[in-house]
């Protein structure tokens, strides 16, 4: 982060997603109060909230373009005391399936 010389005032024309995402997660693990944190590091609390608004809008578009879905290997022709197929969630529930069911099945599942 490059300050104006002689002032602790961020320059405005760095205040950007590379400069300023990092700050809000910096205040987050600070334990200071917003005020705080933008008075040691030299933000207008207004120019924090807007960044901070702008962080978590960009996090939250990004984490729904993760894919749910999940691998699913599948044995052609499983004995009947054999695990067939296992499904995983992302939470790390687990649903065995010990005999073949219909692809639509599973797919209903998720």
């Amino acid at each position: 982060m490059e300050q104006e010389p002689g002032s602790n005032q961020l320059s405005y024309s760095k205040r950007d997603e590379t400069t300023m995402f990092p700050l809000i997660e910096e205040q987050r693990k600070s334990g200071l109060t917003v005020k705080a944190f933008c008075e040691t590091k030299g933000i207008a609390p207004h120019s924090y909230y807007y960044w901070n608004k702008k962080y978590w809008n960009n996090r939250k578009r990004t984490t729904s373009k993760r894919s749910s879905f999940t691998r699913l290997q599948i044995q052609e022709e499983a004995p009947a005391d054999r695990l067939f197929c296992e499904l995983i969630t992302a939470s790390g529930g687990k649903l065995r399936f010990y005999q073949s069911v219909p692809a639509v099945y599973l797919q209903s599942l998720l």
